[in-house]
């Protein structure tokens, strides 16, 4: 289950200060098939920032970020890794453009830099690229892929790619306060042996609410 509380405040036009709040947790399988409240996932992180935007671009910097997270489990023997805290203050910027027949295409590219509680650091580049079509006025289609590559100042990897996301989704505007949404979402993951890899997949239900 994850659940995230993102307050931002818009100054004008083009700026607008943003906040996020994280907290996640996942199945315990010591304690049976159906439990996704069981173990953290995503202990309580945040971060702080601010971003600009034009027509087709906008850029954000969140200089302030903090993660706890705590590995999958998915073996044994991830019961025994510890808990990850990380400060990672990042940045990216995103073009979009309205397409043909309610359609409309999205690219992000960021940078985050990663320092560990240990002192060790690391870098990674993340790249995301969206489809999204309005079926009428209340209920829309996407299909996105992300992809999270190491890049300097440190690669600990032994795969061009650590992290790779698809997610097909079907969303509806059920109200002007409340979006529901159900998809289907493949990742490919490198784990922190750097030997290991998981393939997930997953059907979401999602809800977003607008105060």
């Amino acid at each position: 289950m994850w659940l995230r509380f993102a307050p931002s405040y818009t100054l004008n036009p083009h700026w607008t200060f943003l906040a996020d709040v994280w907290y996640r947790r996942q199945n315990d399988l010591h304690a049976g098939v159906w439990n996704p409240l069981a173990a953290p996932f995503l202990g309580p992180s945040g971060r702080i920032g601010a971003s600009f935007r034009t027509e087709h671009w906008a850029l954000t910097l969140y200089p302030v970020a903090i993660y706890q997270s705590y590995p999958a489990l998915g073996k044994q023997a991830d019961y025994a890794r510890p808990r990850s805290t990380e400060i990672r203050p990042h940045v990216f910027a995103e073009w979009s453009q309205p397409l043909r027949g309610q359609l409309s295409f999205r690219f992000r590219a960021g940078y985050e830099f990663r320092r560990f509680a240990d002192g060790s650091t690391a870098g990674r580049a993340r790249f995301r690229a969206m489809l999204r079509k309005e079926l009428n006025d209340r209920t829309y289609t996407s299909l996105w892929n992300e992809v999270l590559l190491p890049v300097r100042p440190h690669v600990a990897v032994r795969q061009l790619c650590e992290i790779n996301r698809t997610n097909l989704a079907l969303g509806r505007n059920v109200s002007n306060h409340l979006t529901l949404e159900a998809a289907y979402q493949f990742t490919y993951r490198q784990r922190r042996t750097l030997v290991e890899f998981d393939e997930e997949h997953a059907l979401t239900l999602t809800g977003f609410y607008r105060f």
